[in-house]
C-alpha cells in the first residue's frame, strides 16, 4: 500500500484526469471559458468529463494500492 499526503494525492489524480481530458478532447470541444471577472474555468461539458475521469483515476489508484493519507 502506498499512502500520499492529501495535497499530493489530489494533485496526482487531478493531473491524471486532466491529461486524459486533454488527450481525448482538446481541439474537439471547448474546454475552458473566461468568466466576467476574468477567471478561467472548464466549460460545463468539460467539467462533467473531468469529474468522470477523476472517478476513473481514483478507481485505478485504489485498485493499485495508492491511497490518500487521512490525517486527524
Amino acid at each position: 500500500m502506498t499512502y500520499l499526503e492529501n495535497s499530493d494525492f489530489v494533485e496526482l489524480y487531478s493531473d491524471l484526469a486532466e491529461a486524459i481530458l486533454l488527450e481525448h478532447h482538446e481541439g474537439k470541444i471547448q474546454l475552458t471559458q473566461v468568466e466576467a471577472n476574468g477567471d478561467e474555468r472548464y466549460t460545463d461539458e468539460a467539467q462533467e468529463l473531468f469529474d468522470g475521469y477523476c472517478s476513473l483515476v481514483l478507481e485505478v489508484l485504489e485498485k493499485n494500492g495508492v491511497k490518500q493519507r487521512l490525517t486527524a
